[in-house]
């Protein structure tokens, strides 16, 4: 396994490239901090917390001393620009104040139409080893992270969630599955979750069920094991529990035109 070094942790470099259609690198450990900004396209980043699906408009910090690996998407592979820089505590708290904890991942930056454009310019300049340079980029990139939409990632990917749910709560819907749907692990889908929503995915998709039993409930005359069956629940005890738990109320009580 390749581990990249910089010769000083003073040092820093930047780069620029357009990725091959399922391009990879890795896995790969490194003593400096390095950042990448999608500029166009998708890919994938594995790190032993978890995977990750980013696009345009997204971004991912590799911390020291962790392995990872990275893949362009197949179909749209992803352009990106790259900065990495030692770490001093001056970096980390540059990170810090952007929101970056080392360790971290993924994040949103904003660009107004002149950051990117000027970074490339940058690269295409940079003269190799030119420390003024790499951190002027680095400062200028940080400029662009969005701390106060720093979760829109998260909230873009419950949207797929809840999309993915309404087409499958009436089937075997599990957390694994939406998980695959979504290219990620269980355990980024459970953090974007509790993030965003104080809840697992579990309980956000009974949730969802439930809503929908609901609705069929108060609409009347449906028999109750119907409804069950419709929403996804296999068990009628279990769902009269679960719906009793959550509205306080058994279904047989509230469905009382039922036949």
């Amino acid at each position: 396994m390749p581990i990249e070094t910089l010769n000083s942790p003073c040092r820093a470099f930047l780069g620029h490239e357009c990725c091959r259609k399922g391009h990879r690198f890795g896995p790969a450990i490194r003593e400096y901090f390095l950042l990448h900004f999608v500029i166009r396209g998708k890919g994938r980043l594995f790190t032993p917390q978890g995977e990750y699906t980013l696009e345009t408009g997204e971004g991912f910090l590799l911390s020291p001393g962790e392995v990872s690996t990275y893949v362009a998407d197949k179909d749209d592979p992803w352009e990106y620009v790259w900065v990495g820089v030692g770490a001093t505590n001056e970096t980390e708290e540059i990170l810090r104040r952007h929101g970056l904890e080392p360790g971290a991942h993924c994040f949103v930056y904003r660009d107004e139409g002149s950051v990117i454009p000027t970074l490339i310019g940058l690269v295409s300049n940079y003269q190799l080893n030119s420390y003024e340079q790499a951190m002027g980029a680095f400062y200028l990139l940080m400029g662009t992270v969005a701390m106060e939409e720093k979760e829109r990632s998260g909230g873009r990917y419950l949207e797929k969630c809840y999309d993915y749910m309404e087409k499958h709560y009436s089937d075997a819907l599990t957390v694994e599955a939406m998980a695959d749907h979504l290219h990620m692990s269980r355990s980024y889908l459970y953090r974007i979750f509790k993030q965003n929503l104080g809840i697992s995915p579990q309980r956000a998709i009974l949730n969802f069920r439930l809503e929908k039993a609901s609705m069929l409930v108060e609409r009347g005359g449906i028999p109750l094991t119907e409804i069950a069956l419709s929403c996804g629940f296999y068990d009628l005890s279990h769902f009269s529990k679960a719906y009793k738990e959550r509205y306080e109320q058994s279904p047989k009580a509230e469905n009382k035109q039922e036949e």
